[in-house]
């Protein structure tokens, strides 16, 4: 009977050890490498050695991943060692076969961290859009022509209303366009839409603050360390949510509010 009275949950409890143990070697039973009859005997085993060596493995983890995704690579290894130990009273099991699993494996967790990382970042870039309140469209527009980042027809409509006509084709910005030229584009662009007599440098300037804005909403309290690379890639690969959109405003904080205040 394994003693857990001293078990420490500091970093991770001892029940979801015990689920990534069951999971972890029931992918080694599916792949014939342990003998469904011996799963329960190996699944003790590893977790005996868990908690015989709990402080070295709690130590050696340097919140460089995920804690799960460190835990499974320890159970991955402790799996081969059990294996390498008693194939020979079980099956023949090539080395090779197991560190190509235990790759397969480690590989798929960071991934979904990723996934997981980039659609958290999503989120709160959106959030922090509706704190802009009636600038949060134009905002996004803009920082997608200053990136090169497709711009569908609503968020041009959203942006310029009755002034579509006039404006859309000004969207349409040539990749070959130097720094100086796309803040010229995009004044000429605030003229016509908001009846303004502004130059490129005033847009430059304006874009920049926006731009630190949002960045220092983004990395407040060490949350991430976002630049302005990092804020286009979400933009152009996590297709932010347009702030103007029905679906988002029927969802958003500040409308709600709106309409209760409306009553």
């Amino acid at each position: 009977m394994v003693d857990t009275n001293n078990y420490n949950t500091e970093l991770i409890s001892l029940h979801t050890i015990m689920e990534l143990v069951s999971n972890v070697v029931m992918r080694y039973v599916s792949k014939s490498s342990i003998p469904m009859r011996e799963k329960e005997d190996v699944e003790m085993a590893i977790m005996e050695k868990i908690l015989k060596q709990q402080e070295k493995i709690n130590a050696s983890f340097q919140n460089r991943s995920n804690i799960k995704t460190y835990y499974i690579a320890v159970i991955n290894r402790m799996c081969c060692e059990v294996i390498r130990n008693e194939s020979k009273h079980w099956y023949s099991v090539s080395d090779i076969d197991i560190v190509q699993e235990l790759d397969k494996d480690s590989k798929r967790e960071i991934e979904t961290d990723k996934t997981l990382i980039i659609k958290k970042e999503i989120k709160r870039l959106s959030n922090i859009l509706l704190f802009f309140n009636e600038e949060r469209n134009k905002i996004l527009l803009f920082m997608k022509f200053l990136f090169d980042i497709p711009i569908e027809d609503n968020e041009v409509r959203e942006y310029s209303k009755d002034k579509y006509d006039g404006v859309r084709l000004l969207f349409n910005r040539d990749e070959h366009l130097s720094q100086a030229d796309i803040y010229n584009a995009l004044a000429h662009i605030t003229n016509r839409v908001e009846d303004k007599d502004v130059k490129g440098d005033a847009i430059r300037m304006w874009m920049n603050k926006q731009i630190e804005l949002i960045l220092k909403r983004m990395n407040d309290y060490d949350e991430s360390n976002h630049c302005r690379e990092s804020l286009r890639i979400l933009i152009e690969m996590g297709n932010v949510p347009f702030p103007g959109n029905t679906s988002d405003r029927k969802t958003s904080f500040w409308t709600l509010k709106n309409k209760r205040d409306e009553r």
